[in-house]
């Protein structure tokens, strides 16, 4: 899943899955359009907080975020609909630019 963060359009927030495919391991990462049209990874989110479930997604940038609020997003075990135990999560001081 990618969110765009509406206040600038050239970051975007990312949930993905670590390789190797199926390993049920994930990040959420913070990727820049540089001014080649290429893009870069600024930030693992993520792998920020060493209390982190290995399923997290989700991700999201709110509107009008404080600098060290930046991302939202959802982590721990969803297996089904009725069946879940995720709590939310959130960056933790502002990343440097």
């Amino acid at each position: 899943m990618i969110m765009l963060n509406h206040e600038n359009p050239r970051e975007v927030v990312l949930g993905r899955e670590l390789p190797p495919l199926h390993s049920k391991r994930f990040v959420i990462e913070i990727w820049s359009r540089q001014r080649d049209g290429t893009w870069r990874k600024k930030h693992d989110v993520s792998r920020l907080d060493p209390e982190q479930p290995s399923k997290v997604f989700k991700a999201y940038i709110p509107w009008n975020h404080h600098p060290e609020f930046k991302v939202l997003w959802l982590g721990g075990p969803y297996t089904g609909i009725t069946t879940w135990e995720t709590r939310m999560y959130r960056t933790v001081g502002a990343f440097p630019e």
